[in-house]
């Protein structure tokens, strides 16, 4: 099923909707208020639309408490479902919720590539196969 994905961000809030590309079914949706100042800086926009994104993304693929997600690709991203918010005093996990009330906690590196490298390096495999490896996965 292909899916897509419509950003709205706007003076209040950041919001995604998740919707069949066949025939606009909604499939899921989130939303991420902006701070209640009257002027938002644009880092803070950028981490409404990270949240809806990863909630929405999570939902999308199912999910649920206990439940890793690993997404490799020019960055790499790791979050998992919690019930309780992380507390990381180095800054390194960020705080989202999902959109199912519970938490998202996720790590991000900046450059995933190498990591993508070394797993087709460990499988003794090119890119080519580990792609279609990867196609192939349930």
């Amino acid at each position: 099923m292909d899916l897509v994905a419509g950003i709205d961000s706007s003076t209040q809030s950041c919001k995604v909707v998740v919707c069949r590309a066949d025939t606009g079914e909604i499939i899921r949706s989130a939303c991420s208020p902006h701070p209640a100042d009257t002027e938002v800086g644009p880092r803070l926009w950028w981490s409404a639309l990270q949240t809806t994104i990863n909630a929405a993304a999570a939902l999308g693929l199912g999910a649920a408490l206990g439940d890793g997600v690993v997404s490799l690709g020019t960055s790499g991203v790791v979050s998992a479902v919690s019930d309780t918010a992380p507390h990381d005093a180095e800054g390194l996990v960020a705080g989202f919720a999902d959109a199912t009330g519970r938490q998202l906690p996720l790590v991000c590196t900046l450059n995933g590539a190498p990591v993508l490298a070394a797993v087709a390096r460990m499988l003794n495999v090119d890119f080519t196969e580990f792609d279609r490896m990867g196609l192939s996965a349930p």
